[in-house]
């Protein structure tokens, strides 16, 4: 079950990679912006908590196992330099567990160089390789064996797109102000798979994510409604609602809150 649950959760940290492959690309960017972060952000926590309505009052539960028995953290922890750049990362389960930790590395230019990711009893690395400051290529090890190589290369008119391997890539849409408008993954030769896109309020606050799949990537799989409820001083958001709705219109909620300290 272990091996089961480490080979899943490695399945998402490699999603997760190309999602960071990809912000990689964004090198004017800190970390507080990509995460929209206001003010110099020191650490920043997340509680996860499934939610009802009853009564007219929010009851929080701990997220429990889904139905792969895969542990799904309830709580993640994040600290930034002072420069504003992601420097750890951990993820534990609702009873505290640790279920993965990141240390990530960075050149006099803040470009990230190595990311450390434990996850249980594995330890992973990523080493990410420039050309005149554009990211190229990243190499993952495995328990200190080679895994893979992630190819990273621009698109004509600002896109981006990330080959995973050899089999399957990834497209990233922005607009003009560097939102993420679509996620486009298909297989090597065009053959769609999966398309995220994504919607935002006049703050440019995400509100809405649509996920479809199927082999023209047009059935719809699944769709989160966000709700920001309340803010700090800094106008950072510290709770959040978001209902999501299956592709068998199924309705669950969950409620995530945030605590953040500052330099």
């Amino acid at each position: 079950m272990k091996l089961l649950i480490i080979t899943c959760l490695l399945m998402a940290s490699t999603a997760l990679s190309a999602q960071q492959i990809a912000n990689t690309y964004e090198a004017t960017k800190t970390d507080w912006q990509k995460m929209e972060l206001k003010g110099k952000v020191k650490n920043l926590k997340s509680y996860t908590y499934t939610a009802q309505q009853k009564n007219g009052k929010t009851i929080k539960k701990a997220l429990k196992k889904t139905e792969d028995h895969v542990v799904i953290p309830t709580i993640a922890y994040y600290s930034f330099s002072p420069e504003g750049y992601l420097t750890e990362e951990i993820g534990y389960s609702d009873k505290e567990k640790e279920i993965y930790h990141k240390n990530l590395h960075y050149n006099p230019q803040n470009q990230l160089l190595l990311m450390e990711h434990k996850i249980f009893d594995s330890n992973n690395k990523e080493v990410y390789e420039y050309q005149k400051n554009q990211l190229q290529m990243v190499k993952t090890y495995i328990n200190g064996e080679y895994y893979q190589d992630f190819d990273a290369t621009y698109l004509t008119k600002g896109g981006k797109y990330l080959c995973q391997g050899t089999d399957n890539c990834s497209e990233y849409q922005y607009d003009s102000n560097g939102k993420l408008l679509k996620t486009v993954s298909y297989r090597i030769g065009g053959s769609r798979f999966d398309v995220t896109k994504y919607t935002y309020n006049k703050q440019g606050q995400l509100t809405r994510a649509d996920y479809f799949t199927g082999p023209g990537g047009n059935e719809r799989y699944s769709t989160e409604i966000y709700q920001y409820l309340t803010t700090d001083s800094q106008g950072n958001v510290t709770q959040k609602a978001i209902q999501i709705k299956d592709h068998n219109n199924r309705t669950t909620y969950q409620l995530i809150e945030y605590q953040i300290t500052y330099y």
